[in-house]
């Protein structure tokens, strides 16, 4: 696995996935721009939100069991609010899709990679994975079910469903295929350009994307939307940050780091990132003090993450230097709001 500054790229999806960034970067020309004006759209809700409706009478082809398409439709009719609901009622999985369905998405290779993605455990489920592979399952539904829609005609819901696939495709992704797919993130952010979750989403796709393919054509893209976003949002300008590692300059993410902490100091994922630069450049004791400084804010916080600090912390006070895969860089999207 080709490593990147601060560790592994990963994408946040309650559970967290990561991406091998693999093959030759091929070069690529992206032809289609993006609207400057915001498209008149009614507001969207996030996919956890939505009730899609699905026609149980004429089905279309998916990649999972026909079996299972009655309760997937259902699925997807349904608010995490709901999924919820099933969890604490302990309903099991086949209660839901049914022992025939159950059976046969077992040897099904798009299931087998969400509950993998996912880390559900149907038996043991603590900490919500089993809610998160019940919403992948419903953006994927959505998303194969207008595979042969236009861009232009799809909802930003629909649009969205289809942002979450790609993102989890991204190991099978070439450049041409970036390059079409853009048409589906493109619209969706020309719809909602001033929405922090979608700007988020929609960056970590070209950001890692062009890490991947090596598409030169989105880098002026990203620039430009960074820099008209900065000072927004922390969800959005901490991606400054992710934009230096990823190109591997040392002394642009320090300097990143270095203005973002005066205008977010109460943001623990800044120390985080200055533990990873720390440990970097070879400073074990500095990386640890970033990491205590991280801890300190408990839970009292909006974009943290409290139990990996502590759980770094734990591994790097034994850890060989410069052991990349110590640090994790949160990037791309998040179930809870696209």
């Amino acid at each position: 696995m080709k490593r990147i500054l601060l560790g592994i790229v990963i994408i946040s999806v309650m559970a967290i996935v990561s991406y091998k960034l693999l093959g030759t970067p091929q070069k690529a020309i992206v032809t289609n721009p993006i609207q400057k004006e915001v498209l008149k759209t009614s507001p969207r809700l996030s996919l956890k939100d939505v009730r899609y409706s699905v026609s149980k009478t004429e089905k279309k082809k998916i990649s999972f069991p026909m079996e299972c398409y009655s309760p997937l439709a259902d699925l997807s009719s349904m608010t995490i609010a709901e999924y919820n609901g099933i969890a604490q009622s302990k309903k099991s999985f086949e209660d839901f899709f049914g022992k025939d369905c159950t059976d046969l998405l077992k040897d099904n290779a798009t299931f087998d990679s969400l509950l993998k993605t996912s880390g559900c455990n149907f038996s043991t489920d603590k900490n919500g994975a089993c809610i998160s592979l019940m919403l992948m399952l419903k953006a994927n539904f959505m998303a194969e079910l207008t595979d042969n829609k236009r861009p232009e005609e799809m909802t930003s819901e629909e649009l969205a469903s289809h942002l979450v696939r790609m993102f989890f495709s991204m190991d099978k992704l070439k450049p041409e295929s970036f390059v079409s797919n853009l048409k589906i993130a493109d619209l969706l952010y020309s719809k909602h350009m001033n929405d922090p979750e979608i700007i988020e989403a929609y960056l970590g796709y070209l950001m890692i994307g062009q890490k991947i393919t090596g598409v030169q054509s989105v880098r002026e893209r990203i620039d430009t939307i960074l820099a008209e976003s900065e000072g927004n949002s922390f969800k959005v300008d901490r991606l400054l940050v992710i934009k230096e590692a990823l190109a591997e300059n040392l002394a642009g993410a320090r300097e990143v780091l270095d203005g973002l902490q005066s205008k977010y100091p109460q943001e623990p994922d800044l120390h985080y990132y200055y533990a990873a630069y720390h440990w970097k450049t070879g400073n074990r004791e500095l990386a640890l003090a970033s990491l205590d400084r991280a801890i300190a804010f408990g839970t009292n916080c909006r974009e943290c993450r409290p139990s990996m600090y502590e759980e770094t912390k734990r591994k790097l006070v034994s850890a060989k230097d410069k052991d990349d895969q110590l640090f994790s860089i949160s990037i791309g999207l998040n179930f809870d709001n696209l």
